[in-house]
């Protein structure tokens, strides 16, 4: 007895038309090349459909061919097979394939939309996944010394042409990350915060592998500050105003801006008071 049966790959949807004389069709696997490699790829994960049962081949061989034709299986890239199915199972077959004209491998059109995820995943398993600095690290390793051609780099440049990434994500790809009432910032956002410049951070980071956010943003003594057109350092700032350097931490740390402490030296009223700083602020 022989059977005519569609394979369907139910990882992937792609599809096979093949016979066999096996008691059991169910358990037959195919034996295409295009199709015995994809199983080699994806897994034996099949269905199989039986098209019908035939006493003798040359009733297998004309709906081999019939249903050939029906389905378009050597033309249509959702198939596997290169050539009619006429129940030759076994025999060389390759004097009837046209290699030059020979459709191509299948890349994408086979893959059932439902699947999207799963080939993403098989084709790039840390998709959307948070890699840890040490992972990144290692990576990163790994592409030290390699020597990329010009071509490479030039496609490498253009895939990046016009990728925006969020702060979040360059929080996650950044060296240093400190926790700030709930939520994480780099270095970048936490000069924009404090004022502090970049390049002192990353040196106290450097310093110090442990430090604490409240010692990351301590002012810095030699940062520059810019009053009425000049430029001083914050014990110069002090001297200007006659203060000494701790009561200017104080008044940093209240928010007044440079303006607002040069006011309250004039005044000469108590800082402390919420009410005093109010005003000299408004």
């Amino acid at each position: 007895m022989f059977y005519l049966c569609i394979k369907t790959h139910n990882k992937t949807g792609l599809k096979y038309l093949c016979q066999t004389r096996k008691k059991d069709p169910i358990k037959y696997l195919g034996s295409g090349t295009r199709w015995i490699r994809h199983l080699n790829v994806h897994g034996n994960d099949i269905s199989t459909t039986i098209l019908g049962k035939y006493k003798t081949l040359d009733r297998l061989s004309k709906a081999g061919i019939k249903y050939t034709k029906k389905l378009n299986v050597v033309k249509s890239r959702k198939w596997a097979n290169l050539i009619p199915e006429m129940g030759e199972g076994g025999a060389d077959m390759s004097k009837f394939i046209d290699y030059k004209n020979m459709k191509p491998m299948p890349t994408g059109l086979w893959k059932r939309p439902d699947l999207t995820k799963y080939n993403q995943t098989r084709i790039n398993p840390q998709k959307d996944k948070r890699l840890s600095y040490k992972i990144r690290k290692t990576m990163s390793k790994a592409q030290t010394g390699l020597v990329k051609t010009a071509e490479h780099r030039k496609n490498i440049s253009k895939g990046r042409i016009g990728l925006k990434l969020s702060d979040e994500a360059r929080t996650l790809s950044s060296k240093y990350v400190f926790k700030v009432k709930g939520v994480k910032k780099n270095l970048l956002l936490i000069s924009k915060d404090t004022g502090l410049s970049y390049t002192i951070l990353v040196q106290r980071c450097m310093k110090n592998p442990k430090i604490t956010y409240k010692q990351l943003i301590k002012p810095s003594l030699k940062q520059k500050l810019i009053f009425n057109g000049a430029e001083y350092s914050v014990l110069d700032f002090a001297k200007y105003l006659n203060i000494n350097i701790k009561t200017f931490y104080i008044w940093r740390k209240k928010g007044l801006s440079l303006n607002a402490m040069y006011k309250q030296r004039k005044s000469g009223k108590n800082l402390i008071s919420k009410e005093n700083i109010l005003q000299i602020l408004a």
